[in-house]
């Protein structure tokens, strides 16, 4: 495979086999979801910001538009479940959907 040609991306110059790194964590790590690729392609290139933290969101849009030119593929995007429970997926244990009667010999509306 020919060797592609290096790019300068967010202020950073990337070589060739850098390019090739990424290629083949996008591959190798196809696993992991896109942005622990990310993190990881970062890691290897040692791709920081000032405070030392990673650049994993714009290592992450560099992936992507390198996917978009065709040059590596990346894992599928996962869905995102809420933290919480939905009424679609939750239910009270021990009741079934028709369970609740609301009890009404009771109930007087103007008390």
């Amino acid at each position: 495979m020919i060797d592609p040609v290096p790019i300068t991306y967010n202020g950073r110059s990337f070589s060739s086999q850098e390019l090739v790194l990424m290629r083949q964590a996008a591959r190798d790590c196809a696993g992991l979801g896109v942005t622990e690729i990310a993190r990881t392609v970062c890691e290897w290139l040692d791709w920081k910001r000032p405070n030392g933290r990673l650049k994993n969101h714009e290592c992450r849009l560099l992936l992507e538009r390198l996917q978009l030119e065709g040059f590596l593929t990346l894992p599928p995007l996962r869905p995102i479940r809420p933290p919480w429970p939905t009424p679609s997926l939750y239910r009270p244990p021990n009741r079934s959907p028709g369970a609740f009667k609301p009890r009404l010999r009771n109930w007087n509306p103007s008390a």
